[in-house]
């Protein structure tokens, strides 16, 4: 419950997985969580719905992004890593769409590797990765 009295308005962006936005707001179908943890007075909001992708809002646009199939060995360090790849991109300017891509692919690859820190990928083995998916 402590959590759901947190400073709500100070946050520019929140990252939270799919329980613990259920959790926050009673919700439970997954736009109406990122809505919702949105309405809480957060400037941005992603939410992160394990192999099921992730969702962004900011009250003007909502966009969900597919998360990349991928083997998993070990899922430590994933939310890590999404979430250090995600906010770097969203800070850089990147649109959301593609800093949610970005993250996702970074996880994909991360959680193919047993470990955790030692195994986030560099900048380049996720353009790598990327480039497997390009249109």
């Amino acid at each position: 419950d402590a959590v759901k009295e947190l400073p709500y308005d100070k946050v520019d962006i929140l990252i939270a997985n799919e329980s613990e936005g259920m959790d926050i707001t009673g919700e439970s179908e997954p736009f109406s969580v990122a809505e919702a943890l949105h309405r809480l007075n957060c400037g941005k909001v992603v939410l992160t719905l394990g192999a099921d992708g992730s969702i962004y809002t900011d009250g003007d646009t909502t966009v969900k992004v597919p998360a990349f199939r991928a083997d998993a060995v070990d899922t430590t360090g994933a939310g890590d890593t999404f979430t250090g790849y995600c906010l770097y991109h969203l800070l850089s300017g990147d649109s959301p769409e593609n800093a949610l891509r970005i993250a996702s692919a970074a996880s994909a690859i991360e959680v193919t590797r047993p470990g955790a820190a030692e195994t986030i990928p560099s900048a380049e083995e996720v353009g790598e990765f990327l480039k497997k998916y390009e249109v």
